[in-house]
């Protein structure tokens, strides 16, 4: 859930912690929201039950002790026009600094974005955001 390629290797691994840090130089000790959005499409598949039921849990039974401090989730229903959502659900995890959330997925995020496969095909974007 927290990477923005496939589960991949201890270097792809390395990279992505690193781009968090080098990214987030001027807000290491505010609060960081990680957006992950799960684009909406003709060919998309989504298992909201999975998602609610076994990921979540997965999720908060791993990063709640290394700084998760709330889970948000939203569901797309429409576009402003009506037409269909860009995005089936998007999650925000929240964490109380970009330390805590390196730590967390350094160790425990190759096997958080395994789980991914077992609730949707779409590649999800990801952001990294801070309060203001």
């Amino acid at each position: 859930m927290i990477y923005g390629g496939v589960a991949g290797s201890a270097s792809r691994k390395s990279r992505l912690i690193s781009t968090i840090g080098s990214r987030a130089r001027g807000i290491l000790s505010a609060m960081v929201i990680v957006s992950v959005m799960y684009p909406k499409t003709r060919e998309s598949h989504f298992d909201l039950d999975y998602y609610l039921q076994k990921h979540i849990p997965f999720v908060k039974e791993n990063l709640e002790a290394m700084g998760l401090e709330d889970i948000r989730l939203m569901r797309g229903s429409a576009a402003l026009d009506g037409t269909t959502p860009l995005f089936e659900l998007i999650g925000e995890l929240v964490f109380t600094s970009v330390k805590q959330l390196q730590e967390a997925l350094g160790k425990h995020g190759e096997k958080i974005v395994a789980d991914i496969a077992n609730f949707t095909n779409v590649q999800r974007v990801i952001q990294i955001n801070e309060t203001l």
